[in-house]
């Protein structure tokens, strides 16, 4: 007798199903790697920074699968795509921006960059600054020759130190170094700089951590030595961040960090050192906001991170300027009222 027909359906697609459910059980196996053991484990750690659109290209093999049949296949189907795009790209969509009711006290733009040196092109750089016309710019490894071209107008403020920049629309009052340990040649810059503005003084901070770069080349090319190399790099970020944090979480008004973090929101760092200020990507950006690009890889390490009080209205990255490092741009205001005057 011959077998029903549906029966040799079902036989015919099970291995699909299998297949996909399988992929995504896998799926949440890097999730749980990125969120929860990255910076932690060399490997997961290792995955935070790997080109994250490898996850997603069995998807067009399923593809193929879903268009002959979609009953059987498009819930796990959806379902991994939902977390390749989700949780895995880091996609953020402007959900959770609210209305103000107010006028602000302060409203402001701040842009950041790493500038790489001297890759970046100060032409291009100048024509964003005069169309983005922001308030505050921390800048990163920047060339103090372009420093110069960039800031030559008498509108800026400026402070350069160590290819570290601030160029500010307010008068800078005062200038904090972070240069003890965990910082210093070769390991990463802090600075903290206290700006005049209609709030009363606004302390931002401009962020240079330590670079993974050497510990991700190292484990690629010597698992046994190269895992220590990556998970020092690691541990020396998790203090630079708990450094910070601790300093910011000290002061009085209106904080804000931004700059180069050389981490992505995923890694257990951010979330233990930055839980208590908002991400102005993760809370008003659209996409995934990658910051840094190479050939292979786009990863969102820059950030402008900026305490509860303040609204974050819209924020962006910005365009090719040469550097590997695309400017991160974020409109915030201030609400409260400047009672900490000093």
């Amino acid at each position: 007798m011959a077998e029903p027909a549906s029966s040799i359906e079902r036989a015919r697609w099970r291995p699909a199903q299998v297949a996909l459910w399988l992929y995504v059980a896998g799926l949440l196996a890097t999730v749980g790697a990125l969120y929860w053991a990255s910076d932690r484990w060399w490997l997961a750690t290792l995955l935070l920074f790997a080109p994250r659109w490898i996850w997603g290209l069995p998807l067009a093999v399923f593809a193929l699968f879903l268009a002959n049949d979609t009953r059987r296949l498009v819930w796990p189907f959806g379902l991994a795509l939902a977390i390749v795009v989700g949780p895995i790209m880091g996609l953020c969509l402007p959900l959770r921006v609210q209305s103000e009711t107010e006028t602000p006290v302060l409203s402001v733009r701040v842009l950041s960059c790493n500038g790489d040196c001297r890759d970046l092109d100060p032409v291009r750089f100048r024509s964003l600054l005069n169309e983005a016309r922001p308030g505050i710019v921390v800048m990163q490894d920047v060339w103090a020759p372009h420093v110069d071209e960039m800031f030559s107008s008498a509108d800026w403020h400026v402070h350069t130190s160590s290819g570290m920049c601030l160029a500010s629309r307010f008068p800078i009052r005062d200038v904090d170094t972070l240069d003890s340990a965990p910082f210093g040649p070769g390991l990463g810059w802090a600075r903290c700089y206290a700006l005049d503005t209609p709030a009363g003084v606004v302390h931002c901070f401009n962020l240079h951590f330590a670079t993974p770069r050497w510990g991700l080349l190292a484990a690629v090319s010597d698992r046994h030595d190269g895992a220590k190399q990556l998970q020092h790099n690691s541990d020396l970020r998790r203090d630079q961040s708990t450094a910070v944090s601790r300093i910011a979480n000290s002061l009085p008004g209106p904080v804000l960090l931004a700059g180069d973090f050389n981490t992505p929101v995923e890694s257990t760092i951010h979330r233990e050192c930055w839980s208590g200020y908002q991400n102005a990507f993760s809370i008003a950006g659209f996409g995934c906001g990658s910051t840094h690009h190479t050939e292979l890889t786009a990863v969102r390490i820059d950030h402008i991170l900026a305490g509860t009080d303040w609204h974050i209205r819209r924020c962006w990255v910005g365009p090719d300027v040469g550097s590997a490092h695309r400017p991160i741009i974020a409109d915030l205001a201030w609400h409260v009222e400047p009672n900490f005057m000093r």
